[in-house]
């Protein structure tokens, strides 16, 4: 009997408890939204502009939305002051506690981990690079692994400075001498490896580089680039290369003119092809070469989606670009008297004729 008592109460406790049970496992539970992930980003407008795109495209092609992360967005405009000002943005973003900091440009890279390091900040810096190699610019330690808080996506420039010569040798076989305002004209810093890999590349292609400069104050920029270039004549030289970062800029003069501008001017008048990097065609060159920046962005939008599953920039390897951009102005050529070969025109990404 006692027996029979003890498992009824066992019986009536289990049911009790299996209801008490249900009871809870049923009861809505509260869900927890995480806060979106917020990323800085510092780029140079009008000219990375597109970079800027082809990142957010890229993290919308991920999956992302504007619910799992925000942009905290700083413009800065080329110029002397670019790097105060890029210090500025960084110091902005660090306080704003950005989660992750995209950069367009490798001096900005710099700037990002010289301000972090000496804040004791580990933010996370993915950049890409246009006109140095990270290694030998000393954003990075080695290409498998920066050895910081950053990674990103390469230029590979002696490839880029090679294609380019061959172009002008395509475009005139028996050019020789390829011009470009240097010192006193360029900002320092900026397009000081594009002239060393030219000077160093030219050789193999039967060119030498003619290097126009100046010794008067960068103040004076767009008088001293007029003064120079006057005095230079028809067949002084065969084509024309423009370094970006320069002192004479639209800023400093009237509307719409920029040192690209009136080196189209020059270049039709001695009937020579004109190369400008891609960001700068629209204000003047018949043609240019470079990484696609809009794609070598969507490849950093890889990487951040790396950091934000926990990767370390520094176990991220750097990558080259994986895609190039051939844009040829056909009106400008015209204009200038010269012609692109087949050789030109069959692989041309872009051709402009308007």
């Amino acid at each position: 009997m006692k027996i029979l008592i003890l498992l009824i109460v066992i019986v009536v406790l289990g049911i009790v408890g299996w209801f008490a049970y249900g009871s809870v496992s049923t009861k809505p539970t509260t869900q927890i939204t995480a806060k979106p992930k917020v990323i800085g980003t510092i780029y140079f407008r009008p000219q990375h502009t597109d970079a800027l795109e082809g990142f957010k495209e890229g993290m919308r092609k991920l999956g992302y939305t504007n619910k799992d992360i925000t942009y905290d967005d700083v413009v800065i405009l080329a110029g002397p002051k670019m790097e105060e000002d890029v210090n500025k943005a960084v110091q902005k973003l660090i306080a704003d506690k950005v989660d992750i900091l995209f950069v367009s440009f490798e001096s900005s890279a710099k700037v990002a981990l010289d301000v972090t390091k000496k804040s004791g900040s580990d933010l996370p810096i993915v950049f890409t690079t246009r006109f140095h190699d990270p290694l030998n610019y000393g954003l990075i330690e080695s290409y498998k692994s920066s050895g910081n808080n950053a990674t990103g996506v390469a230029t590979n420039l002696t490839q880029s400075i090679q294609k380019t010569l061959l172009f002008f040798k395509e475009i005139n076989p028996k050019a020789k001498r390829i011009a470009a305002f240097t010192d006193g004209f360029m900002i320092p810093g900026i397009s000081d490896a594009i002239l060393k890999e030219l000077k160093d590349q030219a050789p193999r292609f039967g060119l030498s580089i003619v290097e126009y400069k100046t010794q008067k104050p960068p103040s004076l920029a767009k008088e001293n680039w007029v003064e120079v270039a006057d005095k230079i004549k028809l067949g002084d030289i065969d084509g024309l290369i423009h370094l970006p970062g320069h002192f004479y800029d639209s800023d400093d003069h009237g509307e719409g003119k920029s040192q690209e501008a009136d080196e189209t001017l020059l270049a039709n008048r001695l009937h020579i092809p004109f190369v400008v990097p891609s960001e700068d065609l629209s204000s003047g060159g018949s043609f240019a070469f470079s990484d696609d920046f809009h794609a070598s962005a969507g490849q950093a939008a890889v990487m951040v989606q790396k950091i934000l599953n926990g990767i370390k920039p520094k176990d991220i390897p750097i990558e080259y670009g994986s895609k190039s951009l051939l844009i040829l102005n056909l009106n400008r050529a015209r204009e200038a008297g010269i012609q692109f070969p087949e050789s030109m025109l069959s692989i041309a990404n872009i051709k402009i004729d308007k």
